[in-house]
């Protein structure tokens, strides 16, 4: 059975901090990097994810007002039910 290609970003998404750590196994590692050479938004996300990292260490840790934290919560949410109603059709 050959997996969907946003079945292949899901469980890479969910390696991305073990690799961005040095914690990732080799072998995984490397076909990590395999599918991240052919994963344009894959790349963005490591990228971003590395640069949200810079900047923390950089400023620190900054509170968000609760209204913001409010909305940035209700947009995940909403993300990722619409994910999960998206994988069950």
């Amino acid at each position: 059975m050959s997996v969907s290609r946003a079945e292949a970003c899901r469980r890479w998404l969910n390696a991305l901090c073990e690799y961005m750590d040095g914690e990732l196994d080799e072998e995984l590692c490397a076909e990590l990097e395999r599918h991240l050479a052919e994963c344009a938004p894959c790349t963005t996300m490591l990228e971003t994810m590395r640069h949200t990292v810079a900047l923390y260490r950089r400023w620190g840790r900054a509170e968000l007002p609760e209204e913001m934290l409010q909305r940035l919560k209700s947009i995940v949410h909403s993300h990722l039910s619409s994910d999960t109603e998206a994988s069950t059709a």
